[in-house]
């Protein structure tokens, strides 16, 4: 932006539009999180606009970003659709987690202290008062604290980021209803031997723990998203 162009909007009070596409990209993104836009519905700019408070140039702008990342698909003739997370794609994600998430475990057991391992037991707590519930985005949120808790201890912050990453692609693009409603409980039960075998400094055994986990989690959601393409067969 030039000078003069810095100066106009000063005096107007207006925003620059890099900065609206950028409240604009941040909202529609937090409402795909928080399951208000789901995976395949259509999105309509004149109402995102409505939503987030800007015009419709920065919401244009915001979902070709979110197109670049692959959190929104664009149909010809139709417009942009949150998109869906595939069977292979979250087969690839779900393999990326398995090795992070067992490096995390391994490099967290080497730095566990007291601190550590009083914020892994009230995470279990957290967790403990809603895995009888349906699944949701809360609940999604609660679990995937309770790793990123385990990669912060690891004192990588690649790691921690490349984490953080997997759980977003799979978390924004992946539909929430019709979950496995037991999976709760078990991966629960899976959390509080993982901790036991930390705190006890088991490496090995928490390397498994945590694979397992990670293997289990990709069959609940691999098992979801067969029943679901099924369905629509019907």
């Amino acid at each position: 932006m030039s000078q003069a162009r810095r100066g106009r909007s000063r005096r107007t009070g207006r925003r620059p539009r890099k900065d609206l596409s950028a409240q604009a990209y941040t909202a529609i993104k937090d409402l795909i999180r928080r399951y208000e836009l789901k995976p395949e519905q259509k999105l309509t700019q004149s109402e995102l606009a409505r939503r987030v408070g800007v015009s419709l140039t920065p919401v244009r702008e915001a979902l070709r970003a979110l197109e670049k990342e692959g959190y929104v698909t664009p149909v010809r003739n139709r417009g942009f659709y949150v998109s869906k997370i595939t069977v292979k794609e979250a087969e690839d994600l779900f393999d990326i987690r398995e090795a992070l998430e067992v490096l995390s475990v391994q490099r967290a057991i080497e730095r566990r202290d007291a601190d550590f391992l009083h914020g892994l037991e009230a995470s279990l707590e957290e967790y403990k008062g809603v895995v009888t519930q349906a699944l949701t985005r809360e609940r999604i949120d609660i679990d995937q604290r309770f790793h990123l808790l385990i990669a912060q201890q690891a004192d990588n912050e690649s790691l921690h980021r490349m984490l953080t990453f997997v759980f977003e692609r799979i978390t924004l693009k992946r539909k929430v209803d019709g979950a496995p409603a037991t999976r709760g409980l078990a991966a629960y039960e899976e959390h509080v031997a993982l901790v036991e075998a930390i705190r006890h400094g088991e490496a090995d055994r928490a390397r498994e723990l945590a694979a397992r986990h990670v293997r289990n989690a990709k069959d609940a959601v691999r098992r979801q998203l067969h029943e679901r393409a099924a369905l629509l067969e019907l």
